[in-house]
């Protein structure tokens, strides 16, 4: 130790000017990005460049979007895959850096040799154009999702009840979601539907871009406070007095594109919600009785906004205009009435107006979704007086006459994999179903299929969880300890008490 303070104090000379210089060149960049706003500026395409990697949508038990995989969408044409919110973030990112490096003097720097032009200081213009251009990345995904992608939206409603149906079929507790829904209560019809609905999936990415926009600000405020202390100083003083009188030769300019591109703005964005207003009007002539002033409120909103004829919630409420007024004729008719069967608990009604709509319209998606609707309902339904064991054993010790409630419910489930073989609800339900009644090899098929329709690592845990009872059903131990072990595994935040209640006996 004594060796190594004599070589530090021998080379104090010659280290102590080097230390000299490197304070002063990191206090001249410190100062210079603190005034010139360029950290802020370099934070906040930080947050764009991870909003652009980062999810925007969250589905338990399903999936995750990212920005990459959700393509921009004005509902003016076809949507192009590499124009999405990823690149979109990711894009501004790198203006947002670019702009950073421009206002840093470079001059000061070992390449400053191979750069002349002086440092660009940012103004508070520039923070506010550039942040509100990160906000508005978040906006435009809010009313994509709000006014445009109804298809989307559907979708995720539907997919949303299919993880509420399975979660309350796990036998345990998973972190809860940001608002309580009912499963059969999820629906993008309304503006305040599709509200709820995005609230309770959006992922980190909008926030991200709404991050940037704020350390934008909080950069603006930095600059703005930085240029009056050197106007108080008296630096720059004709610079700023030459730049007032600029702008205000500029400023009608200015304000000429300004209109032009609220105009522009309007007329593009616009189309979308004036569908909307159509539809909510067609809903409140239904209310007063005036059903043809509806039924024509409600063709104006389709030519306005197209993807209203993709979502299911609009088709019922133009058949409830056709029914009240006589028209039976329509398949919108039947979806509306099929929905007021539902409502009133009668399913066996409900499914055979669905039957009757699949005879004549066998491939069409809002039929078939219609019926699967119908199918899940029953199968909740018959599952009250069925409930599904957890503990493997209880079930192997289950004599063959506790096995006939579950007859009816296994029927109605290989009804919905008929109708959507895609739906993993309907295999892990069924998958249950086996396990109780003790057919463990057909039982696997379900189970085996999760990963293949399931990104998320809770549901491939709860299937590996029933294929090891599978295993231990058949006499197969070790295959079972291995997939209870791969169950856990999945398991990352200790939810799964099933598997690991399971693997402790085998300790």
């Amino acid at each position: 130790m004594g060796t190594l303070l004599a070589a530090v104090a021998a080379d104090r000379p010659r280290i102590m000017p080097r230390l000299a210089r490197l304070r002063v060149t990191l206090d001249r960049w410190g100062g210079g990005a603190r005034t010139a706003g360029t950290l802020w500026l370099s934070l906040a395409g930080c947050a764009l460049a991870l909003a652009g990697l980062a999810p925007w949508l969250n589905l338990p038990l399903i999936r995750s979007w990212g920005g990459l995989a959700l393509p921009l969408d004005l509902g003016w044409g076809p949507r192009i895959g590499a124009v999405n919110y990823g690149t979109l973030a990711m894009a501004a990112a790198a203006v947002f850096w670019g702009r950073a490096l421009l206002a840093l003097d470079w001059r000061q720097t070992p390449i400053g040799r191979y750069v002349s032009s002086p440092p660009h200081p940012l103004r508070t213009r520039t923070f506010v154009a550039l942040g509100l251009s990160a906000v508005g990345s978040a906006a435009l995904f809010v009313y994509q999702l709000l006014c445009v992608d109804l298809a989307r939206m559907a979708q995720l409603a539907e997919q949303e009840r299919i993880a509420l149906l399975i979660r309350a079929h796990l036998g345990y507790a998973l972190p809860p979601q940001h608002l309580t829904m009912r499963p059969f209560q999820v629906e993008a019809a309304s503006l305040g539907d599709r509200l709820a609905l995005l609230v309770q999936l959006a992922g980190v990415g909008p926030l991200l871009c709404v991050c940037a926009g704020l350390l934008c600000g909080y950069g603006a405020y930095v600059s703005q406070r930085a240029q009056r202390a050197a106007a108080r100083r008296g630096r720059a003083h004709r610079r700023a007095q030459r730049h007032v009188l600029w702008h205000a030769h500029r400023r009608p300019l200015v304000w000429i594109a300004l209109g032009g591109g609220a105009l522009v703005a309007l007329i593009v964005l616009g189309r979308a919600p004036a569908g909307l207003l159509f539809e909510r009007a067609g809903r409140q002539a239904i209310a007063t009785g005036e059903y043809q002033t509806a039924l024509d409120d409600f063709e104006r909103a389709r030519a306005l906004d197209t993807a209203l004829d993709q979502t299911p919630g609009f088709h019922r409420e133009r058949g409830q205009a056709l029914y009240l007024l006589h028209r039976p004729a329509d398949r919108d008719v039947d979806l509306y009435l099929a929905q007021q069967y539902r409502t009133a608990g009668a399913l066996a009604l409900a499914w055979q107006e669905d039957e009757l709509l699949r005879q004549r319209f066998p491939r069409d998606a809002l039929v078939i979704a219609d019926q699967a609707l119908t199918a899940e309902q029953t199968l909740e339904r018959g599952l009250r007086s069925a409930a599904l064991p957890t503990d493997p054993e209880t079930a192997q010790q289950r004599p063959e006459t506790a096995l006939e409630p579950f007859q009816q419910p296994l029927v109605w489930a290989d009804q919905l994999l008929a109708l959507q073989p895609g739906n993993p609800y309907a295999h892990y339900l069924r998958g249950r179903l086996l396990v109780a009644m003790h057919s463990y090899e057909q039982a696997e098929l379900d189970f085996r299929a999760l990963p293949r329709l399931s990104d998320d690592s809770d549901l491939q845990s709860a299937g590996l969880t029933y294929l090891a009872f599978c295993a231990g059903g058949r006499g197969d131990y070790t295959e079972e300890r291995a997939l209870l072990r791969a169950a856990i595994k999945l398991d990352y935040g200790y939810n799964n008490t099933t598997a690991r209640e399971a693997a402790s006996g085998f300790h």
